[in-house]
């Protein structure tokens, strides 16, 4: 049996390589709109953007930008599936 690489160990090979690791308020968040406004988003950041603007709150650009931007990803990983 061959070892497992340090790589492997720490989960640094695959998908997650490279890719930030997002905060849970952006998943909550995200996911909470996506929920309450299934129609209201896309795979299209801009428009996410100011979808997410429209519809809460949030007063820092790169929070807001955080979640359209995972709201986008999500969407597009689930057209492929």
């Amino acid at each position: 049996m061959a070892p497992l690489s340090i790589r492997t160990f720490l989960g640094l090979d695959g998908r997650t390589e490279g890719m930030a690791i997002k905060p849970a308020y952006v998943k909550k968040t995200a996911t909470l709109l996506m929920e309450r406004y299934p129609s209201a988003f896309g795979n299209d950041f801009e428009h996410n953007k100011d979808v997410v603007t429209e519809l809460t709150n949030v007063e820092s650009k790169g929070v807001r930008n955080r979640i359209a931007g995972y709201i986008a990803k999500k969407h597009g990983n689930s057209a492929e599936a």
